[in-house]
């Protein structure tokens, strides 16, 4: 009993204020992880003093946090990013923690690269409430932000403000699959179908059977055969799916959104048996509420439901999984605090729950949504970055006559009725994404602290374009400016390409003459030429190792070749995923070249 009460106030429990949407909700047993957001003229933390200050910088905050709404002290559950396409990371938005890997405190108004030592691109991103995650292409992880209580999992509880190579190493020697981050816990699947966890422990959030922090990845030994495929957090429980489909879920239970029919806590994973005819595919969690996909495309979900999260038609809590009826075969599916999201195979995205703050991005609504709603695509398929200008121009001004008006619906119908489908949708505490069929992406929800990531800090009801002028579109490489695009990626695409259309040429020549037998390799972290490439010229064909190749050349002046060519290089930079966390949000976006001629 003493034991249990020791981590739940190492946790911060004793400090958890009611929730502010009525008398309904009695979240008194949750834990605050005291990462509220202090004031937003405090931009800056002495890093090297953050841990030491701890009790002094809670203190301060809490006196900040008692100016600002109660919206802001809620933590954030994690949302898993998915997806096997690479690319380098950006990140923007509140950033007291270090928690967007800039290497300062300062809140970054718009999209920042995040820079990591590694040459491997990032394949998988999460967000915590201030903490953050990324898997790089070899299965490593790395780690940044708020480590109160272990959930970098670095063996300490010190914040880190840039990304830190996690050192723990599964029983695989391929590493890591997968990532999950809570508000103040993480998860890593590893490449074996291993399941680790880490991080604050109250309420069994670690399915470990105990309600004990712990401070590097610890194995769920329950789990073990099992296969875990993708593991989901939210502020308190946690879920996971293996490769059979089927479906975990431990931790606090309260509302049950464990969905095993009881409100009763959790320390070890329970298996849905009821669900056994299911295949699960993915699923996420809110606040206090779980949503599960399966492979017919069909969602369900249970939990906590006073904001209609759960998109069954109600405002009723669900002990067990209830069927979310759309009509419609769903994709993806995400869950925010009190809002949730899903996208159909036909490229239509719908939201529901929570009203305020323009998370659902169906402009202005007067009262909870309690079944998937629509979100029109002509908010999405828009180019501007404030909510205001797209309202003027989809509905024009209110003292428009009956004929502009006529003109002006044929404009728009003609404008938007041939654009982007959404591929995929994103939530956090208060925030959602789309990404779009051309990469583009589209925030909306609550604005302060920056984080929507177009500068501004109002909230956002209807999807706004980020990053217009780069995402999601072909343009001119320019190295002089497009700082945010990997210079030794461009380059190593152009080898390729080189390479691949230089061995071709050989192939063909090779009845003809076997002094080009080969074009050799490339090796593309050394930026090292091979022999046909640089060697054209000289006079050293007869030599016996003219094949071999050349491996001592001076890599400045091929950098310098190299930078040359990329001058009329189009680039085509795509948002591949999104994770957003309690008030800042992290994306991977892909540049490729596109039909350039290499010489």
């Amino acid at each position: 009993m003493l034991s249990s009460v020791t981590n739940w106030l190492g946790c911060g429990g004793a400090s958890v204020e009611k929730w502010f949407f009525g008398e309904g909700e009695d979240e008194s047993e949750s834990s605050s992880s005291a990462e509220s957001f202090p004031s937003e003229e405090d931009d800056y933390v002495n890093p090297d003093n953050d841990d030491d200050d701890d009790d002094d910088d809670t203190q301060d905050e809490d006196d900040e946090d008692k100016k600002k709404k109660k919206k802001k002290n809620e933590k954030s559950r994690g949302v898993v990013v998915e997806n096997d396409v690479s690319g380098c990371l950006v990140a923007w938005g509140y950033n007291y923690f270090g928690q967007c890997g800039s290497g300062t405190n300062k809140t970054v108004q718009v999209p920042l690269q995040v820079h990591f030592d590694t040459n491997q691109r990032i394949r998988l991103v999460s967000s915590g409430d201030s903490h953050s995650m990324a898997l790089t292409e070899d299965g490593r992880v790395f780690v940044w932000g708020c480590n109160r209580w272990g959930q970098l999992g670095l063996g300490d509880q010190v914040n880190r403000i840039t990304p830190t190579l996690l050192s723990h190493t599964s029983s695989s020697s391929a590493g890591y699959s997968f990532i999950a981050t809570g508000s103040q816990h993480s998860m890593l699947i590893s490449s074996f179908g291993e399941i680790y966890s880490f991080g604050c422990g109250t309420n069994g959030r670690l399915g470990l059977g105990d309600e004990a922090p712990r401070f590097s990845p610890t194995l769920v030994a329950s789990l073990m055969g099992k296969r875990i495929v993708g593991a989901a957090a939210g502020i308190m429980h946690s879920a996971c799916i293996d490769s059979q489909g089927r479906l975990y879920t431990w931790g606090w239970n309260r509302y049950g959104q464990l969905g095993n029919g009881s409100t009763k806590v959790s320390c070890a994973p329970v298996h849905h048996k009821d669900l056994y005819k299911q295949h699960f595919t993915k699923v996420v969690c809110g606040k206090n509420h779980t949503i599960a996909l399966n492979s017919d495309g069909e969602m369900v979900a249970f939990g906590y439901n006073i904001c209609g999260q759960l998109g069954i038609g109600n405002l009723k809590n669900s002990l067990v999984p209830s069927k979310v009826d759309l009509g419609e075969k769903v994709i993806d599916v995400a869950a925010g605090y009190y809002h949730s999201l899903c996208v159909t195979d036909n490229g239509e995205a719908y939201s529901w729950g929570y009203m305020s703050e323009g998370s659902l991005g169906l402009g202005e609504v007067t009262r909870h949504q309690i079944r998937p709603q629509l979100i029109p695509l002509s908010h999405v398929r828009h180019s501007h970055n404030n909510a205001d200008d797209v309202f003027n121009e989809i509905y024009a001004p209110d003292t428009t006559n009956d004929e502009e008006l006529s003109a002006h619906k044929a404009h728009i119908e003609a404008k938007y009725s041939v654009g982007d489908t959404v591929d995929k949708v994103f939530a956090g505490a208060w925030n959602s994404a789309i990404i779009t069929s051309s990469g583009k992406l589209y925030c909306f929800g609550a604005g302060d602290t920056y984080r929507i990531g177009n500068e501004l800090k109002e909230d956002q009801d209807i999807p706004v374009v980020i990053q217009s002028d780069k995402w999601g579109l072909e343009r001119l490489f320019n190295i002089d400016t497009d700082t945010d695009i990997d210079l030794q990626y461009l380059i190593q695409e152009q080898h390729r390409k080189s390479l691949k259309k230089l061995k071709k040429q050989t192939d063909s020549s090779n009845s003809d003459s076997n002094s080009n037998s080969s074009s050799g390799d490339i090796n593309l972290n050394k930026l090292s030429l091979d022999n046909d490439n640089c060697n054209n010229s000289s006079n050293n064909s007869n030599n016996d190792n003219s094949n071999n190749s050349i491996q001592n050349i001076d890599n400045q002046l091929i950098q310098s070749r190299l930078k040359k060519n990329l001058k009329n290089v189009k680039v085509y930079s795509r948002v591949v995923n999104v994770s957003i966390g309690g008030a800042h949000s992290i994306a991977i976006v892909e540049n490729k070249p596109v039909k350039k001629k290499f010489t």
